[in-house]
Parts: structure tokens; sequence; C-alpha cells
């Protein structure tokens, strides 16, 4: 084992507690700095991204309040909370027996979309 190290003189201990409230004096002051500057930064960002949008702010500004994510347009025709649903059900017909044409040309054809109400029993 090996012996222990001498201990620090009074001069090392000062010289020691005079460089460690340095460091913390620097780290103190560059987080002030640090902390000042970061709602600057934050305030130059947002000005940035309000600028950048003005001409999308004018836009949905001009279109009214009726256009946006709630409204759909459909044909000049604004619809405002409307939800339209509904199902289809496909009805191959023979159309091929009326015709005379084979069932072959028949299958080749596309099936027609009808709505659920006017489906044939």
């Amino acid at each position: 084992m090996m012996p222990p190290a001498n201990p620090p003189g009074p001069l090392a201990k000062i010289l020691a507690a005079i460089v460690l409230a340095l460091l913390l004096g620097l780290g103190f002051m560059f987080s002030l700095v640090l902390l000042a500057l970061i709602p600057f930064i934050a305030l130059a960002v947002w000005a940035w991204f309000w600028w950048k949008t003005r001409e999308l702010r004018k836009l949905m500004r001009e279109q009214g309040p009726g256009f946006g994510m709630g409204s759909q347009s459909m044909g000049g025709a604004s619809m405002r909370g409307e939800v339209i649903d509904g199902e289809a059900v496909v009805i191959r017909e023979n159309e091929a027996s009326d015709a005379g044409e084979s069932s072959a040309a028949s299958d080749a054809r596309e099936p027609r979309l009808l709505p659920r109400d006017d489906r044939k029993p």
C-alpha cells in the first residue's frame, strides 16, 4: 500500500478556493447571459414564422370565416357541419341475355353501383 499523500498546505487551499469562486462566477454569468438570450431568440423565431405566414393569413381572411377545417366546398356551395354518409352495394346484372351477348362479355364490363335502398330483392 502507498503512504498517504501530503495534505495540501494553506496556500494551496486558498488558491483552490479562489479558482473555485472564479469558476462559479463565470458559470453564473454565462447562465444569466443564456437566460437573457433565450427570450430574444424565441421572439426572433416567432417573428420569422409570423412573417412567413402573412400571405396565408391574408388568404384565409379573404375567404371568410366559413372556409377552413370545419367545412368543405362542393360545387361552389359551402357545406357547414353536414355529414353525408351512405352505403353502396355492387349488383351484377346479366345484361348479356337481354342484348344477346355472351356471358364472357358481360363479365368483362364494369359493375354498376346502386344505392343500398334501390337494390333488387
